[in-house]
């Protein structure tokens, strides 16, 4: 087998010898949605090492803790770094890089895989779906060994307090809440959204604010007022397993979904 997976990779590569084998920095969150993430990894790091790849593999212990790794990596020696979690670590490896001194070249140089073991999942999914892939870490596993890459608009969220850097989505009223709020349901993995909504539509809350947007292709500015039930900015299909928020966006066609 190992035999035939050199062969494979030469003629891919077309060389004599098969290329070096890429060096994944995995980092797996073992309190990711109902705490499956140390599991997950094992049941799919077979597939993953089977390529030839030359894993690093780190338990993080706490939030925030991938975001200070990447923060200080040595670029030099990995080509990627594997989340097994759910969007959340995405997140903080993207925003952890970004708050480099040297942020466009950390952002160019490492590929960011995923294996979901998070409550939505939602890249993952997006990913797996456009591949026809089956919705199961397994699959994720087989897309990171394949060792494909794809591109993924990025925009920066400023506030007059902070400033961070978004991949998935941007939440506002009950898409917010629904995140927020079901953060100590996380247990019920993609259970709790379904619940704190239903929470959310029965009480009936809303919330005042004004919308400015700009349409593709336009430069002109448009305006919409609330009140408002729920805001969602998306930048891929899916922003959990089975909800397909915004059919129409793509990772990376340089546009928001409203």
């Amino acid at each position: 087998a190992t035999q035939v997976r050199d062969a494979l990779r030469c003629a891919i590569a077309g060389t004599a010898t098969p290329p070096a084998p890429p060096r994944l920095l995995v980092l797996v969150n073992p309190r990711s949605g109902p705490g499956n993430g140390a599991r997950i990894w094992a049941d799919c790091r077979p597939i993953v090492a089977a390529s030839g790849a030359a894993l690093t593999e780190v338990v993080t212990a706490s939030a925030d803790d991938a975001k200070q790794r990447v923060a200080s990596l040595d670029l030099g020696a990995y080509d990627g770094v594997i989340c097994v979690s759910g969007d959340g670590m995405v997140h903080e490896v993207l925003n952890g890089l970004a708050a480099r001194d040297d942020a466009d070249a950390a952002l160019a140089a490492l590929a960011i895989g995923t294996i979901p073991a998070g409550s939505g999942n939602a890249l993952a999914t997006s990913l797996l779906r456009a591949a026809s892939e089956p919705l199961h870490p397994r699959s994720a596993a087989f897309l990171v060994a394949r060792g494909g890459r794809a591109a993924l608009d990025l925009w920066r969220v400023t506030q007059p307090s902070r400033q961070g850097y978004a991949f998935l989505s941007l939440e506002w009223a009950m898409a917010s809440d629904m995140d927020l709020g079901s953060d100590a349901l996380r247990w019920l993995g993609p259970l709790r959204f379904d619940i704190y909504a239903l929470l959310r539509i029965l009480t009936s809350w809303k919330y005042a604010g004004t919308l400015r947007y700009r349409r593709a292709g336009s430069d002109a500015w448009e305006e919409a007022t609330g009140p408002f039930l729920l805001f969602w900015a998306c930048n891929m299909k899916y922003m959990s397993a089975d909800a397909q928020v915004a059919p129409e966006a793509e990772l990376g066609d340089g546009m928001i979904d409203l």
